[in-house]
């Protein structure tokens, strides 16, 4: 029914990247899940060291549950890089809008904290060359589709 009603917004709307887009509006400090980041990283505030970003990247994960139960997050270790995958946990539940939004909103919470270390997207929900040119002026890094 959710991905029937998203659809129906996006029709009316006209915006094929209405989860992108809200989740980029979205104030992210009022986010129970940022708060929650925010108070684990609180005793590092008053060090004028970085944010390790591992540190950021674990707690992205532990409290990933606050945003949704509906897509898994796995963080991969991967030539070391940290790799982020949002699964959809049942693909007629879910749709690209939501993993989207979702892909947004934790973007946004690692850029605050440790700006400057997305370095790559790799998208499975989108694969035109218009999308991927979308997805590359949200995020501002480059977007290739991800081969399955």
């Amino acid at each position: 029914m959710i991905v029937k009603e998203v659809e129906y917004i996006c029709s009316v709307l006209q915006d094929n990247y209405v989860g992108l887009n809200l989740h980029s509006l979205i104030n992210i400090e009022s986010l129970p899940y940022y708060k929650a980041i925010n108070d684990c990283i609180k005793p590092f505030s008053s060090t004028d060291n970085e944010l390790p970003f591992l540190l950021v990247s674990r707690l992205v994960f532990r409290f990933f549950f606050l945003i949704t139960e509906s897509i898994d997050l796995k963080v991969v270790p991967e030539k070391g890089l940290i790799r982020f995958e949002f699964i959809p946990n049942d693909l007629e539940l879910m749709n690209k809008h939501q993993i989207d939004g979702v892909m947004m909103t934790v973007y946004r919470i690692v850029e605050d904290f440790c700006p400057g270390f997305l370095k790559m997207i790799y998208v499975a929900q989108r694969n035109s060359t218009y999308e991927l040119e979308y997805y590359q002026s949200m995020f501002g890094v480059p977007v290739e589709p991800e081969l399955c």
